[in-house]
Parts: C-alpha cells; structure tokens; sequence
C-alpha cells in the first residue's frame, strides 16, 4: 500500500466534501501530528493504525448525506471534550444537594 497516494486521495475526498483532516483523525483517535509525520515520509503507521484512519475517512467522507457529515464533522472537531466519565461520576457523587459540605 502506498500510504502518500492513500493520504493524497483522503484529502482530496475531504475537500470535496468539506470535512477536515483533524475530524478524520479525531473520529480514528489520532493526533494531527501522525499525519504530517506520515505526509512527510518521517514515519509510517502500522497496519492497525491505517485501518483506523481508513474505517474514519469511510464514515465521514461517505457520498451519503455528505454536507451534513461535514458539519458533524467540523463540529466534532472544534467542540472541547467533556470531563471524563469517571470525573463527571466523581464530581457528582460529591455534590451535597442540601448546599452543606460533603
């Protein structure tokens, strides 16, 4: 597999489909910086790693109802994550609803 000519195409496709690269790889749960090291040729993912980019780029750059995978898209990809469930659990657990201490 030629992995500059897969990266080509993947954003080809998202730029037709106006979907960012940063949302492929959020959807895939990678960092940008893997693929500026791979567009670059400094470095290679593994074959696992690569699947997961292509199962991403496959969801969000499918030709159904691509415009409104896009703004999924850019929203998935500016909106800041949440606490963690297990903070959230936490956080919530030692709320006293009576306004005294815990």
């Amino acid at each position: 597999m030629d992995i500059a000519a897969e990266i080509v195409r993947i954003e080809q496709r998202a730029q037709e489909r106006d979907v960012s690269i940063r949302a492929i790889l959020q959807r895939a749960g990678l960092a940008t910086s893997n693929w500026a090291r791979w567009k670059r040729g400094k470095s290679s993912p593994s074959f696992k790693t690569w699947g997961e980019v292509s199962r991403a780029a496959a969801d969000l750059l499918s030709g159904e109802n691509s415009q409104a995978s896009g703004d999924t898209a850019r929203r998935d990809a500016s909106a800041s994550p949440g606490p963690k469930p297990d903070k959230a659990r936490s956080l919530s657990g030692a709320q006293n609803l009576d306004g005294g201490g815990a």
